[in-house]
């Protein structure tokens, strides 16, 4: 009895932690990444679009990034609003504050998760 239940159980896949999703606004053509993470504090909802009259700026390895604001929902609190940076040729949006990356080409549905250590938690 006890054996086939262990088995049982080891054998489902296991369940999607997190997930990321990428696309282009209807009419204004802006991109946007939408990222979401199962963690302790509850479920966190990312939504990251482009600043108003953004630039794109060269780093010294010649990757370009851009100036993005992600709003941050966890679990029924108020969303609130954190500067994040999105990668032109990957894709990948990097909050350093939150110390969170969304990657929508990930394998098996994108990747929202952790990076480093976070600066400041809020």
């Amino acid at each position: 009895g006890y054996n086939n239940f262990n088995n049982n159980r080891n054998n489902r896949p296991k369940r999607k932690r997190s997930g990321c999703t990428s696309g282009v606004s209807g009419d204004s053509r802006k991109p946007w990444v939408r990222g979401w993470k199962a963690s302790r504090q509850g479920f966190v909802t990312i939504i990251c679009g482009p600043n108003k009259g953004t630039n794109v700026h060269e780093s010294r390895t010649g990757r370009n990034w851009e100036n993005w604001t992600a709003t941050v929902q966890v679990g029924m609190a108020a969303p609130y609003l954190v500067s994040c940076l999105y990668d032109q040729s990957t894709g990948k949006v990097s909050i350093e504050k939150l110390g969170l990356v969304l990657n929508p080409k990930a394998p098996n549905g994108g990747y929202c998760g952790r990076f480093g250590q976070p600066k400041n938690r809020r």
